[in-house]
């Protein structure tokens, strides 16, 4: 896709902290984990804390070499394992000491669905309620995170390690809905790009896989 430019005013509608304008350009990747079982089972997961699976630690290993010449300076993760131990087997591949964990890239909540298969889940009547986290405030949640990497590192390039559906949060915020839904397929280790510079975000590319 070509490189598409958002203004920073879409992203003040609805509580989100400002966030700072200037002339440098910070990169930020976002990357979805590596398989688990219940992605190869098609059970939503959520916030419950499935771990790789074997494929899923190779993706990760595999996709760690595409970061080796982009100047990663800090990398910030989802507490939750399978997030977490991706962003772990690239920060050892990098040399980088320490994985960040952020309670705001943690997967949305899906409540009563969590550990569902799509096709049961979409077998409920329309109008049952599963108690899944509200898809305004999950966005607010991680683009509130996002704001507080870039602060603290303006000017550079970080890798954000986090899930599916919260990621997608993000892609909608961020264009106005143009781009990205709470039910768009995120692939596992998929790497997305979008650049931060004087009050705009750039999305250079998203839902990409480098093997």
């Amino acid at each position: 896709m070509t490189k598409t430019t958002f203004p920073l005013a879409l992203l003040n509608k609805g509580g989100y902290t400002t966030l700072k304008g200037n002339n440098s350009m910070t990169k930020i990747y976002l990357l979805r984990h590596g398989e688990t079982n219940w992605n190869l089972e098609r059970k939503m997961q959520g916030i419950q804390d499935i771990p790789l699976n074997d494929s899923g630690k190779e993706q990760a290993t595999r996709c760690s070499k595409y970061f080796i010449d982009k100047d990663i300076e800090a990398i910030y993760s989802s507490p939750l394992s399978r997030a977490k131990e991706t962003a772990q087997i690239i920060a050892d591949t990098l040399n980088i000491s320490q994985v960040n964990t952020d309670m705001g890239f943690i997967e949305r909540d899906f409540g009563k669905a969590s550990g569902l298969t799509f096709e049961e889940y979409h077998s409920y009547p329309d109008d049952y309620d599963f108690c899944i986290e509200d898809f305004t405030l999950s966005s607010i949640r991680i683009m509130n995170a996002i704001k507080s990497s870039l602060d603290s590192h303006p000017n550079s390039n970080i890798l954000i390690v986090s899930h599916g559906a919260i990621l997608c949060s993000a892609f909608y915020s961020i264009s106005n809905g143009q781009i990205g839904s709470d039910m768009k397929l995120l692939k596992n280790c998929s790497i997305s790009l979008i650049e931060y510079s004087d009050f705009q975000f750039n999305i250079d590319f998203y839902n990409r896989t480098p093997f």
